[in-house]
């Protein structure tokens, strides 16, 4: 498999993983595996948003800010950014 090819199944999978921990109110593991995503892609402002809904869980407010700034950094028509903010 390509280094491509491996990274965006690495980068699926760690997804999927994050959603699943939010969903079942792990916010610590959640924003772990976002973190890992935007390792992997740092240009997707979902998986930004998504690690701002942990922090903001977690109580770490500045870090939510931070992401939600980022991903309207990178698409500035994106709603539920705004929503969030």
């Amino acid at each position: 498999m390509s280094d491509i090819a491996n990274s965006i199944t690495n980068y699926l999978l760690a997804f999927e993983e994050g959603k699943a921990a939010g969903i079942a109110g792990d916010f610590q593991k959640a924003k772990q595996k976002f973190t890992e995503c935007i390792k992997i892609d740092d240009k997707n402002p979902d998986t930004f948003i998504l690690r701002a809904t942990a922090h903001e869980r977690l109580k770490e407010y500045e870090l939510a800010m931070a992401d939600i700034y980022k991903a309207l950094a990178l698409d500035q028509t994106n709603a539920v950014a705004y929503e969030t903010k």
